[in-house]
Parts: C-alpha cells; structure tokens; sequence
C-alpha cells in the first residue's frame, strides 16, 4: 500500500510523488507554476493512518516508527525544501500535520 492520500482521495503511488514534485520544482524554473493546493482536514482513522504513512495494515511498531522517520526527516520535512515558495511550503507543512497526526494515531492506540 504505497498510495498517498490527495485531499481524501488515493492518487498515485509514492514513488512517483517524488516525480512530481522534480517535475513541478523544474517548471517552475521555466516559468511554468505548479499546482499544489493541499489541506489537511485534521481528521485522522485507522485506516487513512496506514495510507499516510505506505503501511500496510499489519505492521509492526517498528516498521511505523521506520517509516515515520522515513516520510519526516527525508521526505516532507518543510525545512528540507528551503527554496521552497510559499505555496510549497504550505504544502510540505500540510503534508507533515497529516504524516504526524498518521504517526500519532498509530501510537498512541
């Protein structure tokens, strides 16, 4: 279950998030502007918390915590994207409030 969640709906595999984002960072150098609205609606359940996070239903702490730091410190981390513009940073932000708000509801069950 590699699926990221795009405003309540499942898109696309992680993999090629990544892809995307290359994609609209260099159009964006081309005067091409990228489009990336997101809002986290702060509602959290069991299964969106293992979406969020590319988990299948039966990992183990372990794996959560791996992938946790994984999603946190590598990939959406706003302060990894320091040339990030506005629009970006309020887009890593909100896909950090999901990804801690998936790890807590995780946690803490």
């Amino acid at each position: 279950m590699n699926y990221i969640i795009v405003k309540r709906r499942i898109v696309m595999k992680k993999s090629l998030v990544l892809v995307v984002l290359m994609l609209a960072s260099a159009g964006s150098a081309f005067g091409v502007s990228a489009n990336f609205s997101y809002e986290f609606d702060g509602r959290m359940n069991l299964q969106k918390a293992y979406l969020v996070l590319g988990l299948p239903n039966t990992a183990t702490p372990k794996e959560i915590r791996h992938s946790y730091r994984k999603l946190h410190a590598l990939q959406y981390h706003p302060d990894k994207h320091a040339g990030a513009t506005k629009e970006e940073y309020k887009y890593y932000n909100n896909r950090m409030q999901e990804i801690n708000a998936a790890y807590d509801y995780l946690t803490k069950r």
